[in-house]
């Protein structure tokens, strides 16, 4: 026998109608919000500006040389121009170069090499020839944990660093002569 429709049955099946109704819009509504496609905004670059143009009143001309640090005459592995008072080996020469800049007045002389004594003997001769020579040091000059020296003299500048690795001691010395 079929349900007989009283006023409380209608009244309910009006309610679970309407709850169904309004849920089936409230997700339409959810998948047209999430098919609408979004408007995104537009990340800004950062404003990179490069300077084309060298600082006023300064004129950079810069000349590197490279030695040929496998010539066969000991004396051509150096850097021309490179102190010769300054002890060095040449044996096992890596590199060597001359950068200069007459307009501002300065010239760099590079020399690697590769050294047949411990990093303590060749740190302790570049001290020695330094303090001989008068050069000073700042704070920081002379690091023996570090291997390294630096000082000054006349307004030149002498840097000399050693690194060890399985090949030896690496030795580079710079030398910065401000004319």
């Amino acid at each position: 026998m079929p349900p007989i429709n009283t006023p409380s049955n209608n009244s309910r099946s009006r309610v679970v109608r309407v709850v169904v109704f309004v849920l089936a819009l409230i997700l339409i509504g959810v998948i047209v919000l999430q098919l609408k496609p979004r408007e995104r905004v537009p990340i800004t670059p950062p404003v990179v500006t490069y300077i084309k143009e060298p600082l006023p009143n300064t004129k950079v001309d810069v000349a590197v040389v490279k030695t040929d640090v496998v010539a066969s005459k000991a004396e051509n592995r150096i850097p021309k121009g490179f102190p010769s008072d300054l002890p060095y080996e040449t044996e096992q020469a890596i590199e060597g170069y001359t950068a200069s800049d007459q307009n501002n007045g300065f010239s760099q002389y590079t020399f690697s090499y590769i050294s047949k004594h411990t990093a303590n003997k060749v740190y302790a001769d570049y001290l020695s020839y330094m303090e001989k020579n008068e050069y000073t040091f700042g704070s920081n000059g002379k690091n023996e944990a570090a291997k390294s020296l630096y000082g000054s003299k006349n307004n030149d500048s002498l840097l000399v660093t050693m690194t060890e690795d399985t090949e030896g001691v690496k030795v580079t010395i710079t030398f910065l002569d401000r004319s």
